[in-house]
């Protein structure tokens, strides 16, 4: 039977062929979700460079009793960087040169890649690091960091919510309740880092969490029967999550795996391996800095850098979801054994 390629780049899928309407009718809403996430994204790197720029305008400036660091600049040459692409739209252009099979392969490749040399930048500033006090309200809780995982994680649960109604529309019933369950738990996580909203709008803690509540905040994460299992049991999560891509690689070799079903919605492709597979390798030492074990250099605030990385993660899984179900084809047919292996 003859082979088709997957859009999010997977090894080609045994198939029928698709027929000329079906693939007519496909292509505008793959190339409509590729603008639409576009858009999105030169709006998110617009609104984060000028988040870095104001955020190291305000250091700079004293505020907070803050002093001017090399840091606070080099945040500043990045929210630049990150403003001029989002006025050159360069988001659009990103994804639409996706839209070719050429295009679409060097972007996975760029995705699959990025962490790695991010990683080893942030190793090398972190190795480099000698003013601990300095450093740690960079990763703390309400600093920019921690605003990206939320964003992160409240966009992918956006995208989420999209792919539900979009299969709920379609008569697919289990797919938008993978995909609603998926959305759910991405706001759910995204909201408790912002404590429901307090970080925000700074109102006082209600009474019924102050009692409960260890750091005297609105959100389920800080109870104090759940606190000291916190930190073991987000790492053991990170490590399930990132133990999900090879499960997906052996299901792909054995046949196992059908293509456009609930699993396949469930399951991170192996591009993101890096994503989650760093911030796993950064949260197991910071949860055994936190137990009490010595870990040189890591502290314990180190924690937001991996929940970011893996906040990305999570927002590529959606988009690749939301991109792969707007494929021309949508037969679920099994990965070939000897197209897994390729």
């Amino acid at each position: 039977m003859p082979l088709v390629q997957g859009i999010d780049g997977q090894p080609p899928i045994e198939g029928r062929p698709a027929e000329a309407g079906e693939r007519a009718a496909a292509q505008p809403l793959q190339q409509r979700r590729l603008r639409f996430l576009g858009v999105a994204l030169n709006r998110l790197l617009g609104l984060l460079g000028t988040a870095m720029l104001l955020s190291a305008a305000g250091r700079s400036l004293g505020v907070d009793g803050s002093q001017a660091t090399t840091v606070q600049g080099v945040v500043a040459l990045c929210g630049l960087v990150l403003l001029v692409a989002a006025i050159r739209r360069s988001g659009l252009g990103l994804l639409a040169a996706a839209e070719r099979p050429a295009g679409r392969s060097r972007l996975i490749q760029a995705i699959g890649l990025f962490p790695f040399p991010a990683m080893g930048a942030f190793v090398i500033y972190r190795l480099g690091v000698t003013d601990i006090e300095a450093y740690q309200p960079l990763v703390s809780e309400g600093s920019l960091v921690e605003w990206l995982s939320f964003l992160l994680f409240l966009a992918a649960g956006v995208i989420g919510l999209l792919s539900a109604r979009a299969e709920w529309r379609s008569g697919q019933a289990l797919l938008a309740g993978v995909f609603l369950g998926f959305a759910l738990l991405c706001l759910f996580v995204g909201l408790e880092e912002m404590s429901w909203g307090q970080t925000i709008f700074n109102w006082d803690t209600p009474e019924l969490f102050n009692e409960v509540n260890a750091q005297k905040e609105t959100n389920l994460h800080n109870h104090v029967g759940f606190k000291d299992k916190l930190w073991a049991s987000t790492a053991a999560a990170f490590l399930v999550i990132t133990l999900l891509i090879p499960l997906r690689w052996l299901l792909q070799r054995q046949g196992w795996l059908r293509s456009w079903s609930a699993v396949d919605a469930a399951l991170p492709v192996g591009c993101l391996i890096g994503y989650f597979l760093l911030a796993t390798a950064i949260y197991i030492p910071v949860a055994l800095e936190k137990g009490g074990l010595d870990v040189p250099v890591l502290v314990t605030r180190d924690q937001e850098v991996a929940e970011l990385l893996f906040a990305l993660g999570v927002l590529l899984h959606a988009c690749r979801n939301y991109l792969h179900w707007a494929a021309p084809i949508r037969s679920k047919t099994r990965l070939s054994p000897a197209a897994a292996q390729r």
